[in-house]
Order: structure tokens, then sequence, then C-alpha cells
């Protein structure tokens, strides 16, 4: 349920979308995609218990990857959804994060794109959000 939430919210962004147009994708796929793009990653979705039973809460961890040809246009995409994801309130797709706070952080990497001499930079996070479906 979190994944429509996150491909949403960071693709109404106008400068998310100026930087990498509706390139959100699950995290499969290969690095000859066009450039820049972001990845997502859910792990340990868990419905929050509460004595009678699961609640309308949930948590996930959600690891966010930005993708680009530079160091600089990777660090810009990172930078933009730090601002749009950690330690805030957000809705989208019916969802309602309360809130999302950055976990962790991985430096910029840089590996050879295969089969070609093409730098590619990548940068990750990881963010820990609390939703639930919206209530409106």
């Amino acid at each position: 349920m979190i994944e429509p939430c996150i491909v949403a919210y960071l693709g109404a962004d106008a400068t998310i979308a100026g930087l990498v147009g509706n390139r959100i994708r699950p995290v499969e796929g290969g690095l000859k995609e066009t450039r820049p793009f972001i990845t997502y990653e859910v792990a340990g979705d868990e419905p929050i218990m509460s004595h009678s039973g699961p609640s309308n809460f949930a948590t996930a961890t959600v690891e966010i990857g930005m993708v680009a040809d530079t160091y600089a246009a990777a660090a810009q995409i990172a930078d933009n959804v730090k601002r749009l994801c950690n330690g805030v309130q957000f809705s989208a797709a019916s969802v309602d994060v309360i809130p999302s706070i950055l976990d962790d952080e991985s430096d910029i990497a840089e590996a050879l794109e295969p089969g070609t001499n093409q730098m590619v930079f990548a940068k990750t996070m990881t963010f820990r959000m609390l939703y639930r479906a919206s209530l409106s």
C-alpha cells in the first residue's frame, strides 16, 4: 500500500519531476536505463498491533535510491528527496504518512555502466515511515 504513495508523492514535486521526469520505479532493473532516475524498495512492512489486533497503522522501512550520470546530479536529487521525506507528514495515493524519518544515508557510490566507460553515481537513503489508509 505504501509504494503507490511514494511514487505519487515524489512525482508530484515539481523539482523532482524536473530532475527525473516520471522515472520513479521499484529497485529492479539495470544501469542502462535512461538516467537520472529514482528507485524504491519497501522492507519490513508490518501492521502495528493493539490489544484488539492489527490497528489502522503500519510501519515500513523504505529505501530510496538516486541514480545519475554525475555526482552533482545524484546529490541534487538526494537533497530534494531528503527535503520531501525527512521529518515530515504527507498524504498521497490515499495513504497518510505520519511521519517519515531519515534512518540511514549512503555516500555516493560510483560504478561503470556494464559494457561501457560511462560512470554511474548512486546514493541511497533509508526512511522509517508510519502510515495508514487516508481517513478522508
